[in-house]
């Protein structure tokens, strides 16, 4: 044990106390946010520019540059971030991509959203995102990924066995043809 050091649990949380007071934490905070809005300044005022996404080679070099700063700047890479640097609204990025799925861009563009999830969830596995956070962001990281929740509803067809029923019958019919827990 080093000069000063107790094994002590509570001593040790009364000098951890004393590193992280109020103000200490409300300056750390203030750091972060400060950090990460330059970081985000920076990203805005190098999209002066919208990107063509009918040209794959502007997209990509665009996006090198985007995960290159956030490289340098330590900064998870994110689509809303990739987005910015695009140089236009998360909206009409997946609406040019729902309107030609089939171009050089949307395959590539399809292949970061799968490289920014898989960075989201190596940072997961290192403990620097928190598990619920990164659910939350696997979820919502865009059109068809395979996170999404979904549930796929039909409307009955005339050859479903509820089809011709009124409400009160098919409700009956469905309760009916649940098991029964009494009996588990």
């Amino acid at each position: 044990m080093k000069t000063g050091e107790t094994s002590e649990p509570n001593a040790m949380i009364a000098s951890d106390r004393e590193r992280y007071t109020p103000t200490k934490t409300a300056m750390i905070r203030a750091g972060i946010v400060q950090k990460t809005v330059t970081q985000h300044l920076d990203f805005f005022q190098k999209a002066t520019v919208r990107t063509n996404l009918s040209d794959p080679e502007q997209v990509k070099r665009t996006a090198e540059d985007y995960l290159n700063r956030c490289r340098d700047y330590s900064a998870p890479p994110s689509i809303e971030g990739l987005c910015c640097a695009l140089g236009m609204s998360r909206a009409n990025f997946y609406k040019w991509l729902d309107r030609h799925p089939e171009s050089e861009v949307a395959e590539y563009c399809d292949y970061l959203r799968t490289g920014i999830n898989a960075i989201r969830i190596s940072l997961g596995d290192q403990g620097i995102i928190n598990p619920a956070a990164l659910i939350f962001l696997l979820k919502n990281s865009g059109s068809g990924d395979p996170y999404t929740d979904k549930v796929e509803l039909q409307a009955p067809t005339p050859e479903s066995p509820l089809a011709n029923l009124d409400e009160a019958a098919a409700r009956k019919r469905i309760i009916e043809a649940l098991p029964d827990l009494d009996d588990e």
